[in-house]
């Protein structure tokens, strides 16, 4: 089984790596693909940095791991990029898949497009965030309660995106935060400052 990692990763941080590498070992998912959105939903209106930056950032971080890889399945999306509609496109090279969500996400999936068809393409790991219960999920109604999704041990690293690139715009120090090869990509383009992404 194959696990898809997708996010907006701008930037990918030791969280996003640490929680892949532990679900590959609980799972015993024979590869961790991670998929940078293209034109994130959720993220309508926020300046996100370009996708050839953010895969780049991506690609940086995993060089070097054999059970790590990178897709650009959205690169050629012009429109929002919805998680069903890449699970439909990578379930033709990879039959047996297994999604990586976050608690947060989850107890946002009322919002998504088509979100049954999506749980019933693949199977769904859920890691915990700090400041997010799952058991919020008991309030979401019987519908959304029965959802089929597997609970991952791990998972509470309070680490996030905005952080890091509020830490960047303030002047402070990312390092060991983010992989010595993304911390000097943001460095050297001089992302987060405000300046061209």
């Amino acid at each position: 089984m194959f696990g898809l990692f997708g996010g907006t990763f701008d930037p990918i941080h030791i969280a996003h790596l640490r929680l892949a590498e532990e679900a590959r070992e609980e799972f015993k998912l024979e590869r961790v693909i991670f998929i940078p959105a293209s034109i994130p939903p959720h993220k309508s209106g926020w300046k996100i940095s370009s996708f050839q930056g953010r895969y780049e950032m991506v690609r940086l971080s995993i060089q070097g791991n054999p059970f790590f890889e990178i897709s650009d399945v959205e690169s050629d999306r012009s429109t929002a990029s919805y998680s069903v509609d890449t699970v439909r496109r990578m379930k033709e090279c990879y039959p047996e898949l297994a999604f990586l969500l976050g608690a947060d996400q989850l107890l946002e999936i009322r919002t998504w497009k088509d979100p049954r068809e999506l749980f019933g393409l693949c199977r769904v790991i859920v890691f915990d965030r700090p400041g997010f219960n799952l058991g919020d999920l008991e309030k979401m109604g019987p519908e959304f309660r029965a959802l089929n999704y597997l609970k991952a041990r791990s998972g509470l690293y309070a680490i996030s995106a905005s952080d890091i690139r509020g830490r960047v715009r303030a002047g402070k120090s990312i390092r060991y935060l983010v992989p010595d090869l993304v911390y000097e990509y943001i460095l050297n383009r001089g992302l987060y400052k405000g300046e061209e992404q």
